[in-house]
């Protein structure tokens, strides 16, 4: 997967942008595996509580959605049994990406 990420991050025309929940992975890890990707990370509440980051999601050329329970991780990928849905719907998929640009410096920081 990260490998795929990475080669699209590259690639003209290409924005991919990557939010983590920041108490299960370093991200600024990811940055550097990804350095041309934008990487948000969970934000901290004003009582200094990390938020949790639980979503996964894959958006696609702003039509395919992908809702998943899979962890993106080598066991998620080649062990678990996880489950998925597809939709093709550029409406639904513009509206996450509209719900998620509108946490940024709220609920995600910039990496």
């Amino acid at each position: 997967m990260w490998s795929v990420l990475k080669q699209a991050s590259e690639t003209a025309g290409v924005i991919v942008t990557v939010y983590v929940d920041a108490d299960a992975v370093d991200a600024t890890i990811v940055k550097a595996q990804l350095p041309r990707a934008t990487v948000y990370k969970s934000g901290t509440l004003a009582g200094g509580r990390r938020l949790v980051s639980h979503a996964k999601f894959v958006i696609i050329d702003h039509e395919l959605l992908l809702l998943t329970s899979a962890n993106f991780s080598w066991s998620a990928e080649n062990r678990n049994i996880e489950f998925g849905l597809l939709i093709q719907d550029s409406a639904l998929a513009t509206s996450v990406e509209a719900t998620m640009a509108s946490k940024h410096g709220t609920l995600y920081e910039l990496v």
